[in-house]
């Protein structure tokens, strides 16, 4: 009875986006795989790059991405593999194509795109079950990198040009989860990281895509930590709708001069979130709780205001806040970098 009440739910999923939608790939996506409806983590649209709409935006722009589409392009969640074989077939970019993909039903499909493809541009790696596409890209991180310096001569971080992209579509279930573990590892430079400066072109839900650009001055009910963070770290930048937000980020060149050091990074990346926890608190007396007395000295140096709120501050004024405050003679042992230790440990 279980298995036909699941089966009877996916034919009513199936019927419900032929009801909805006309877009062919999605259509053909429903019909070869139908299995697919049934997962509670997203539609389809939302997994995989199968939205007519969607491969159009995301070739438009790693066709005319600026300076020239990165040397090495990471598509995550391939699912039937439309976007790299659209992008090989068009001859409109030189980058190579990697492909993670998990989900045994569509292995046999992507075995078949690098056959047709005939090229030694399209690789397609699989990816465990448990970890997911995403997942297997971090694992491999130092492979990857590896491979990426045979595949091109740039491989630093403080190149201009990123030296790959990952692209990938996010359901709401997901996003938060990654794009946190992105804000977590980009300080140390590991994981995905390993590969040196990666940029990401990501559809992300609406909510996701107010939070990243939110501002102090609009859209302040979106204004949190990853706000700040994600603007310090990456030029941010949404491309369009379909249906989701694409959104490009690629990190700053500049990345690991932010905090003075790069091995800062981390205590910038507490310092924030642990000042963002309350919008409405008043930035002196959370300064003064990690190092008493410091409020007249960081008035001095116009770091803020008496009565100004951390939800005040715009990112580049809560760096300039960092910067004052860990330049103190007492940062060194104070409780904020004893707290910043505890957190590591």
């Amino acid at each position: 009875m279980l298995v036909r009440g699941r089966h009877l739910v996916t034919q009513l999923r199936l019927l419900q986006h032929r009801a909805v939608s006309s877009d062919p790939e999605l259509l053909a996506l429903c019909d070869s795989f139908p299995a697919l409806l049934s997962r509670k983590t997203g539609q389809p649209e939302d997994l995989f790059h199968v939205h007519t709409a969607a491969l159009d935006l995301l070739e438009e722009h790693l066709v005319h991405w600026p300076g020239g589409c990165p040397p090495l392009v990471l598509e995550a969640n391939a699912g039937p593999g439309l976007l790299s074989r659209r992008l090989v077939e068009a001859g409109r970019i030189t980058s190579r194509m990697r492909m993670f993909e998990h989900r045994q039903c569509f292995l046999p499909k992507l075995r078949f795109v690098i056959v047709s493809l005939r090229g030694g541009f399209v690789r397609f790696e699989g990816a465990d079950k448990d970890e997911g596409a995403v997942g297997a890209i971090a694992v491999n991180g130092e492979s990857a990198r590896r491979k990426a310096q045979h595949e091109t001569a740039r491989n630093s971080v403080d190149d201009e040009a990123p030296e790959a992209v990952l692209v990938a579509s996010l359901s709401r279930v997901r996003e938060v989860g990654f794009l946190r573990y992105v804000l977590h590892q980009l300080p140390m430079g590991t994981s995905l990281f390993a590969l040196g400066r990666l940029a990401f072109l990501l559809f992300l839900s609406h909510t996701e895509a107010a939070h990243i650009t939110a501002s102090r001055g609009s859209n302040f009910r979106h204004y949190r930590d990853v706000s700040i963070l994600y603007q310090l770290f990456f030029h941010v930048d949404v491309l369009g709708q379909a249906p989701l937000h694409l959104v490009r980020l690629v990190p700053r060149s500049d990345l690991w001069d932010l905090a003075g050091s790069p091995e800062r990074l981390h205590e910038l990346v507490f310092f924030v979130r642990q000042n963002m926890v309350r919008r409405t608190a008043y930035v002196l007396p959370c300064l003064e709780k990690w190092i008493p007395g410091c409020g007249p000295r960081l008035l001095r140096e116009g770091a803020t205001r008496v009565f100004e709120r951390m939800g005040d501050l715009s990112p580049e004024r809560m760096l300039r806040l960092f910067q004052l405050f860990s330049a103190l003679p007492e940062y060194s042992q104070s409780a904020f970098t004893a707290a910043v230790a505890r957190e590591g440990s």
